[in-house]
């Protein structure tokens, strides 16, 4: 076959640019090629994103190599130089967590906690000595890092969740704390100065105590006091549904309903009166009860009428009225109202049970009407339940305690407050409305300082049921010295199933749930734990006494192991204990956090997760190619798998049309 000049150089050059790639490839395979003896071994922590920046930046030194359109006679000592810096990077990780710090989902934790000294966290809290550092970024103040609780708000995106905190400085939110960034600070106001105080409390004199918050719903809440210069506390209640952007004031506050029989479970409908051709009467059918035996129903003939209740407030302000509305028949003119103000039910729910409110002005020495009105045909009518007008009444001395919200009830927020020398145990809903106030007895100021009085809140997940919750803490009901009472009904009404214990402590700090068991802190000079397995009936005590340790927090072990950590509310170097498995021996965990941040207080405990994804939703699109998008999460740094540390490439170095398909020269590199 004759070959022309032409020809030749054609194929001269194609040899040429084959020799100058494979003269790169060999270079290139002396870092990716799968059991060459000198590839190194990057050992990246599989559950925690920290180090990831300074992994990438050592990788970028890859990705620029191999991004080379052809290769040099520099090439070989860049290659060398990537070894040593991937080999640096090795050395440099931590180890992954173990698997007893997986829970069951195999999501990892982190440890974080809220010190008195700032925000601390630990990845080996099963070493034998724990190495904390530091979360204060952003924390510049001794008021800023004064920490009082911690709350994690999980998060379905890829993002994760945002770490919450509380301090005396104000509300705190960290989008992604364990990869350095800073807290961001919320701006709340001032706060509303029902009180009249002069100087007003500004949002700069808050202490803000405690933070909890929805998962369900998003909602994020915090507590907030103040002592005036009469030392007076003042307390009011915060709520977020936007993420911070946004708080609304509510102050601790008890509910007067001024609609006597409300309820209407005294059997009788004394002080109703009908207008037009209406008929009101007492309902007992259960179909048309909300609550309890009785409601009040309205009939009549064609045509509009109704049935009203008339009364006074005793002062002039905003009101909130409450009530339950059902009508029998599909015609929706009946309605439940204050003045002429409906409480709004929507015309495809009305057949049924609808709870619902609305806030009005009311004015004293004026007569206010509330009506039931029934539907305009003739057999049709409506019923109405529960029905309540509620006034603040504004204690002299209001200072919030503790905080929780059910986990199986958006709609149930749990406070503790101490008002007027009484302690109480309230109950709120989502939007902040009293519902529930408990009173669980005399304390002064100084004894709650002390803590030889306190009533803490506790709501556990307890078999996705809502309504469970705990006052513990130290109080007198009835004459009787009392430390834990459930309610299983919202905080509507407490039973005592603290009194077979025989309590050594004269106060619980803290207490956690874990698998169907309840452990409680009792703290004295002789420090104890108790763990029931049957809701209180009978107490074991722990294998030992926690000798010096006032318990103020407490941690379940994600594991379910029955196990679980506790935090020092006293001042003393060794500030956390460690229980790997129920009825085990405590060891202590403090590790450095002591000498690292002189702190003598550990608040609050969470356990943040270290990735937000499962191996299986963490594939890049060369691992997995056939997946769809949403199935992969994202990469950063060249690109890195953000759960596994995983460097994966993938690049075509040539590609020359041909006849058929074209000719591709392609190449993958796998860190792992």
């Amino acid at each position: 076959m004759r070959i022309t000049s032409k020809q030749l150089v054609h194929w001269l050059n194609f040899l040429l640019i084959l020799s100058l790639v494979g003269n790169m490839w060999l270079h290139v395979w002396t870092v990716s090629a799968s059991g060459v003896s000198n590839k190194p071994e990057v050992s990246f922590n599989p559950y925690l994103n920290t180090g990831l920046q300074s992994a990438g930046s050592g990788l970028a030194r890859i990705d620029s190599l191999l991004t080379k359109e052809r290769g040099t006679s520099a090439d070989l000592q860049q290659v060398n130089t990537v070894q040593r810096i991937e080999q640096s990077i090795a050395d440099e990780e931590r180890q992954p967590l173990t698997q007893q710090q997986l829970s069951i989902d195999k999501v990892a934790y982190v440890i974080v906690v809220a010190t008195d000294q700032g925000i601390y966290y630990t990845d080996s809290i099963t070493a034998t000595s724990p190495t904390w550092q530091p979360l204060n970024m952003g924390l510049s103040t001794n008021a800023d890092r004064n920490v009082y609780d911690l709350w994690y708000q999980r998060s379905g995106s890829q993002e994760g969740g945002v770490l919450w905190a509380v301090t005396g400085s104000g509300i705190w939110r960290n989008n992604r704390p364990l990869d350095g960034e800073v807290w961001q600070k919320q701006a709340v106001g001032n706060p509303p100065n029902l009180w009249e105080d002069s100087p007003a409390p500004t949002e700069a004199d808050l202490t803000f105590v405690a933070i909890a918050g929805s998962e369900a719903t998003g909602s994020v809440y915090a507590l907030a006091e103040w002592r005036n210069n009469s030392d007076k506390y003042r307390g009011w209640i915060l709520k977020t549904e936007d993420s911070g952007q946004s708080w609304a004031w509510s102050t601790v506050i008890e509910p007067t309903n001024l609609i006597a029989n409300g309820d209407f479970e005294e059997g009788h409908i004394n002080g109703w009166t009908d207008t037009g051709n209406p008929y009101g009467f007492l309902n007992t059918d259960p179909t048309y009860v909300y609550g309890g035996t009785y409601s009040l129903g309205v009939t009549g003939s064609t045509g509009t009428g109704y049935t009203h209740f008339n009364f006074e407030v005793p002062v002039t302000g905003v009101y909130t009225f409450r009530g339950c509305y059902k009508q029998r028949g599909s015609i929706a003119q009946g309605e439940l109202k204050i003045n002429g103000t409906p409480i709004y039910v929507p015309y495809s729910q009305r057949t049924v049970w609808t709870c619902n409110y609305v806030s009005v002005s009311l004015s004293a020495n004026t007569t206010h009407q509330i009506r039931l009105s029934k539907p305009y045909y003739d057999g049709n009518t409506a019923y109405a339940d529960d029905l309540s007008v509620v006034y603040s009444h504004l204690y002299e001395e209001t200072r919030p305690l503790s905080l929780a919200v059910d986990p199986n009830d958006a709609n149930k927020i749990y406070v503790t407050v101490y008002k007027e020398g009484r302690l109480y145990h309230e109950t709120f809903d989502e939007t902040l409305a009293l519902v529930e106030s408990v009173d669980f007895g005399e304390a002064t100021l100084s004894e709650l300082d002390n803590r030889t009085k306190y009533l803490g809140t506790f709501s556990p997940e307890v078999s996705g049921v809502g309504g469970t919750v705990y006052a513990f803490g130290r109080f007198v009901v009835d004459s009787q010295t009392g430390h834990l009472y459930k309610s299983s009904d919202g905080g509507a009404t407490f039973q005592n199933i603290g009194s077979n214990t025989g309590w050594t402590g004269e106060w619980l700090g803290a207490l956690f749930a874990d698998n169907g068991s309840l452990t409680a802190f009792a703290n004295s000079s002789d420090m104890q734990t108790y763990r029931t397995l049957d809701d209180g009936s009978t107490w074991t005590p722990g294998n030992h006494s926690l000798v010096n340790h006032s318990i103020g927090a407490t941690l379940g072990d994600p594991a379910s192991t029955g196990g679980g950590l506790v935090g020092r509310y006293a001042g003393a170097s060794s500030s956390l204990i460690w229980q790997s498995i129920a009825n085990t021996p405590w060891v202590d965990k403090t590790g450095n956090l002591y000498t690292l941040s002189n702190a003598t207080k550990v608040r609050s405990i969470v356990n943040v997760p270290a990735t937000a994804l499962p191996p299986d939703q963490t594939l890049s699109p060369n691992e997995c190619p056939l997946c769809g998008n949403e199935e992969k999460q994202n990469y950063v740094g060249g690109p890195i798998n953000t759960y596994s540390g995983n460097y994966n490439y993938q690049t075509t170095d040539l590609s020359i049309p041909t006849l058929g398909q074209p000719l591709h020269f392609e190449r993958t590199y796998n860190s792992l």
